[in-house]
């Protein structure tokens, strides 16, 4: 049978999150005409922005790494990034609080990164460059062997080359183990495995290979988008449009309906039914397939491991506290004890671990003067029938203001004028989470590469779908490559083409 043609080829990308931007970019660009629908008012997913009385609030992201995946995007479809986002380092990348007073700041520089370390623990720094060597081929073997291609099974994973990437990124230990081979001091040995908490993992749990993110953030660095991180997707939706994609907000999808092997229509929350030739899902996966599509099967479904949530507080101070750097993270005494609570047991933990973000530090305009901006991130287990949020929201905000008041942020509760929260249900209901699991699927390795659901439905040939819980996984640069993946392979499987006068036509603008 042959395929339309690509001026007919109509593709409905579900949810207006980082993926599925990039997705609808990729696909304009392709020659595909491109609707994104999105239950919320504004783009972003849980990228998306809080904005209450002068004050702006990243709900979700506040860290970006490796840049050079949206300037990618933007150079494939004839643009510059700097155009439309102001993109910056940060110096230093954060400071990590123990519970005994003490901290250590990290920093891309080498020679002050050299000071803390030595000042924590003698002889370090040269430990700290073994580990960063060995990282260096972990991120080899992540960017080879799980992240830049797609899985349709494991026989396009195994092969001696693949066992023998995964022996050199120590696949088979955990992060907390490998840190433990170049780290004596248990603050150290914190300092550089907590970052699988970006994740939703436990660095007792998480695969040696994830030891790539602090080498990222000390190798690359970390940075930051004036603004606020929403301003990535606002500018991934000022170039979707410049590109002719088209865009209905507060618009769901309710069901999509199949046709033989196929997803004919998708029906939308005002009750009107579209006609589809394509269907890309930035919708939660497993939700996708709970809610949306029940005649479809999720392999593994009910076998399938969700990541952490988080309790959320977003604070609008009208004071600056100068003991705060930009990003900064607290431990209690029992860090290990803490995760096995989170992760296992699923209960709040005694000994809170939480990070706090005062943007306000680099950028003051998400805040008005002499105010500041506080995100706080508590790690709390995913929605359980042991933690009735109703109850626990409260407490849980008491002990984490005290914890705060006692260290580095004195009266803050005076100085709050306005306030937000978001708990494990609120992402459940705000994003269609599954379990309100704010990272999606768990990232450990039998979840991983031909492990993780696919990017595309094995029943339904023009199911697709983009985001945290399909390949490659969760993270802004992730989520970006998912984009990437899923837009690359519709083109080649539903006979997208691109026609030739826009081919030949130049699309800067």
């Amino acid at each position: 049978m042959k395929s339309k043609s690509s001026s007919s080829r109509h593709v409905l990308v579900i949810g207006a999150g980082i993926a599925g931007l990039c997705a609808a970019i990729r696909l304009a660009i392709s020659g595909a005409q491109v609707t994104v629908v999105e239950k919320n008012s504004e783009p972003g997913g849980r990228c998306g922005r809080i904005a209450a009385d002068g004050f702006h609030f990243d709900i979700g992201p506040t860290i970006l790494l490796v840049p050079a995946v949206l300037e990618e995007l933007f150079r494939d479809a004839g643009r510059e990034m700097r155009d439309y986002l102001t993109v910056h380092p940060l110096s230093p990348n954060y400071r990590v609080h123990f519970e005994d007073g003490t901290h250590v700041t990290l920093w891309r520089e080498r020679e002050q990164l050299r000071e803390e370390l030595e000042r924590i623990e003698p002889g370090s720094y040269q430990r700290f460059l073994a580990f960063n060597q060995g990282a260096s081929q972990m991120m080899d073997a992540a960017m080879s062997r799980f992240v830049v291609q797609h899985f349709d099974s494991v026989r396009d994973f195994a092969s001696l080359a693949t066992l023998r990437d995964l022996v050199r990124a120590r696949a088979y230990t955990t992060v907390s183990r490998n840190v433990a081979r170049y780290f004596t001091d248990p603050r150290l040995r914190m300092a550089f495995s907590y970052q699988t908490m970006y994740l939703g993992l436990s660095p007792y749990f998480a695969p040696g290979i994830y030891g790539l993110l602090p080498y990222t953030e000390l190798n690359d660095g970390v940075f930051y988008v004036q603004g606020g991180l929403y301003e990535i997707p606002r500018a991934l939706e000022k170039l979707a449009r410049e590109l002719g994609v088209t865009f209905r907000y507060e618009t769901a999808v309710t069901r999509l309906r199949p046709k033989g092997t196929r997803v004919d229509e998708a029906v939308l929350s005002d009750g009107s039914a579209v006609r589809v030739d394509v269907v890309l899902a930035n919708a939660d996966l497993p939700w996708v397939y709970d809610h949306l599509l029940p005649e479809a099967k999720l392999a593994r479904r009910e076998s399938l491991r969700f990541t952490s949530s988080g309790f959320m507080l977003y604070l609008g101070l009208n004071t600056q506290y100068e003991t705060l750097l930009h990003h900064n993270t607290f431990f209690g005494a029992n860090f290990r004890a803490s995760f096995q609570e989170i992760f296992n047991d699923k209960v709040l933990p005694k000994d809170l671990h939480y990070y706090v973000a005062t943007p306000s530090v680099s950028d003051p305009s998400v805040a008005p003067p002499g105010g500041s901006s506080m995100y706080i991130l508590v790690p709390v287990p995913h929605q359980t029938h042991k933690i009735d949020w109703a109850r626990a929201a409260a407490p849980l905000r008491e002990r984490v203001l005290s914890a705060l008041e006692q260290s580095v942020a004195p009266r803050l509760r005076e100085h709050i004028v306005t306030e937000r929260s978001i708990d494990p249900n609120g992402w459940a209901s705000r994003f269609n989470l599954t379990h309100g699991s704010a990272f999606g699927l768990s990232l450990t390795l039998d979840q991983v590469g031909p492990f993780r659901p696919k990017n595309r439905d094995e029943t339904f040939g023009n199911l697709y779908f983009c985001g945290a819980s399909t390949q490659p996984g969760t993270g802004i640069p992730l989520v970006a490559l998912s984009g990437r993946l899923a837009a690359e392979r519709i083109v080649q499987e539903q006979g997208i083409v691109r026609p030739v006068a826009s081919a030949t036509q130049s699309i800067h603008v």
